[in-house]
């Protein structure tokens, strides 16, 4: 129909105007660049818009312009001159039989015209009698625009715009009548101005006003007819992609330099094929060709600050990148395996260490808790030896004296046997003053400061004996010498190691201890241990241990 040709008229000066602007953009940067793109083709559409819009020689419209004036013309006429007037070009078909249409080549491919109807819809004039009706219309809009008389300054009545006002039959004809002949006259002095002619100045007007500014192309590409999500027609869009020039554009990309990267983005990302990593090579257009040559890589163009490179030449680029990447992730795990194990040995000492506290802890509490378990018990045994009567409240009596001796007497004889528990239980499993043949010669059971001193008086010097502490859960180390007794304490660290108090060396038993001090004096003084103490007789305070 007409009005598609005028469409596709619009649509194609508009690819028209989307090519060269994109060539031009192409050509634009490549001056700049100071490169030539002489082997960038393109497909112009240039042929058809002449053929369509031309004055000289007659084009398409101009052809329908002249047949729409002449009073005779018709739409067989006009195809007839079509035919002839452009029997030679390529964008135009003529059919093989009489039909009245004709057939362009635009760039999203044939469209066949109906031509029935052209010049009629090209003239867009009315008849002289619906303007005269149009103009003695009682709508002020219709009115003014096709130029109406108002009644009332001829007819000399009031104009009621509610109610119609009732004429003659023979005023209206008159008034008919005079309506028509003036709109006759008006059409005689207006030129006549056909749709196409219209068409074609608008169309000019718009394509000065895109010339003149700096166009953003968006495409909308419909994926589907039946507006579904995640639904895509292929040939629908494929289509579309053809008919809207972008096929067109990507294949001038392709042809061109589509990946124009600046040296320093060059360099940045492709330096490594050319240079040593540990490098830092200039970022101009010698390193960029040296990148290139040593990469081998061949069609390439340098610019003033770009690296101008076809769309292939991406993928070879990235292919020479894939060792240096693999190597990169063998490197990286290597040192995240490095790093990994550093932080294990670093959690691992951390674990021992704390583990090696929780051991000193619980054997600190292993051995107070047996302690105190030692003191509970003997206390509750003593409870369960008393008589009923005990724990029966005795009549008020006058407060008698404590025997202060009785009451020392009988602390110290719990305190005793809470020792004698201590070191069955935990010492004697440790081996604590015992050797292969039982206990030691210098070993004595619970007994006082008192009867140690006793058994060391006049005892040559260094003669000594340990013996279990009576008031606490550790021991006592006795010696003779220069005359006197000497008495150093024997405790135990949170490890359970044996020191002497006083002194910073710790051992693992008391063997080894009288051991070392028959080498080492205990004091500054020179007091070195010489030969044990040794008892005669029965041995109540060994038997009360075994």
């Amino acid at each position: 129909s007409f009005e598609q040709i005028c469409i596709n008229l619009a649509n194609e000066q508009l690819q028209s105007f989307f090519n060269n602007h994109i060539f031009a953009m192409e050509l634009a940067e490549y001056a700049k660049e100071g490169i030539t793109g002489k082997h960038i083709t393109y497909e112009n559409n240039q042929e058809l818009l002449d053929l369509i819009l031309s004055a000289k020689p007659l084009g398409l419209l101009a052809i329908l312009d002249e047949e729409a004036l002449v009073p005779k013309g018709s739409d067989d006429t006009m195809v007839q001159k079509f035919h002839a007037a452009f029997a030679k070009a390529k964008d135009y078909e003529r059919p093989r039989g009489p039909e009245p249409e004709f057939t362009l080549r635009h760039y999203a491919g044939k469209v066949t015209y109906d031509a029935q109807g052209f010049l009629e819809k090209n003239r867009d004039t009315l008849a002289v009698d619906v303007i005269g009706a149009f103009r003695l219309s009682e709508n002020q809009l219709l009115k003014e625009l096709f130029g109406g008389d108002d009644v009332a300054k001829r007819t000399g009545k009031k104009f009621q715009p509610k109610a119609r006002q009732r004429l003659d039959r023979g005023e209206s004809k008159k008034n008919m009548r005079m309506s028509m002949k003036k709109a006759r006259d008006s059409l005689t002095k207006k030129k006549k101005v056909t749709v196409a002619t219209l068409f074609k100045q608008s169309l000019g007007e718009l394509m000065i006003q895109l010339n003149s500014a700096a166009p953003h192309f968006v495409r909308c590409i419909k994926p589907n007819m039946s507006k579904k999500a995640g639904l895509y027609d292929n040939p629908l869009v494929l289509k579309q992609l053809r008919y809207t020039g972008m096929l067109e554009t990507t294949r001038i990309r392709r042809e061109g330099y589509s990946y124009r990267p600046t040296f320093q983005d060059f360099m940045k990302r492709y330096y490594m094929l050319g240079f040593p990593l540990r490098s830092s090579p200039p970022a101009n257009g010698a390193a960029c060709q040296t990148v290139l040559q040593r990469a081998q890589i061949t069609g390439y163009e340098i610019g003033k600050t770009k690296v101008f490179l076809r769309y292939f030449h991406v993928d070879e680029l990235n292919e020479k990148l894939l060792p240096i990447g693999h190597a990169a992730v063998v490197l990286s795990k290597c040192l995240r395996l490095a790093a990994a194990r550093c932080k294990n040995s670093r959690l691992l000492a951390a674990k021992r260490a704390q583990d090696q506290k929780l051991s000193v802890f619980f054997n600190f509490v292993e051995k107070n808790g047996a302690g105190t378990h030692d003191v509970v018990m003997s206390l509750c045994d003593e409870d369960a030896r008393r008589p009923a009567s005990f724990w029966q409240k005795a009549p008020a009596e006058a407060a008698k004296p404590v025997d202060k001796k009785l009451d020392t007497m009988a602390r110290k004889g719990m305190q005793r046997a809470a020792s004698v528990r201590w070191f069955k239980e935990v010492e004697k499993k440790k081996g604590a003053g015992q050797t292969n043949e039982g206990f030691a010669d210098w070993f004595f059971g619970v007994i006082t400061r008192k009867e140690s001193e006793d058994r060391l008086t006049n005892a040559p010097n260094g003669t000594y004996l340990i013996r279990v502490a009576e008031s606490r859960f550790g021991y006592s180390l006795s010696m003779a010498f220069k005359g006197r007794i000497k008495h150093f304490m024997i405790d135990q660290d949170n490890s359970g190691n044996y020191v002497v108090v006083g002194n910073d060396r710790t051992f693992a038993s008391l063997n080894e201890i009288v051991a070392h001090h028959k080498r080492h004096a205990v004091t500054d003084e020179g007091d070195i241990l010489v030969a044990p103490c040794k008892a005669d007789g029965p041995r109540a305070d060994l038997d009360e241990l075994s």
